[in-house]
């Protein structure tokens, strides 16, 4: 997928639909700033900007907490997702369930009903990154 491409699929993406551009449209905005953040990609420079604060309230009360990346940063985030994804996806393990495309946290706890079923009786969580105990 192309530059353009990518940048139909995140301006059109449901998402970003919600997004507001203040003076100019959405599309608008990109094509007249493309040129200027590409460089800043290129030389390593471009900045994120801050993400968008947002609290969803949960059905059993208290609230999720959603940042909202601006339609540029969400237009990079995902060019950059294409990009890596195929380099990375076919190397993670087929056991893992987080932040996985087609799989939710319902399907890890049907997945560990199985394993008890079948007699396991330890989990193992490996973590990159410090270090947790898992009770």
């Amino acid at each position: 997928m192309n530059g353009r491409e990518s940048a139909e699929a995140i301006v059109h993406g449901r998402a970003l639909a919600r997004a507001r551009a203040k003076h100019e449209t959405r599309t608008d905005y990109i094509q007249i700033h493309w040129a200027d953040i590409r460089q800043q990609l290129l030389a390593v420079t471009y900045k994120l900007q801050p993400v968008r604060r947002v609290e969803i309230p949960k059905p059993g009360g208290g609230v999720r907490g959603l940042g909202i990346p601006t339609v540029i940063d969400g237009l990079i985030q995902q060019a950059w997702l294409q990009v890596l994804n195929p380099i990375f996806y076919p190397g993670f393990s087929r056991e893992g369930f987080g932040f996985r495309p087609g799989r939710s946290a319902h399907d890890a706890v049907r997945r560990a009903q199985q394993y008890i079923q079948l007699g396991y009786r330890w989990a193992v969580d490996l973590v990159c990154g410090p270090a947790r105990t898992v009770v």
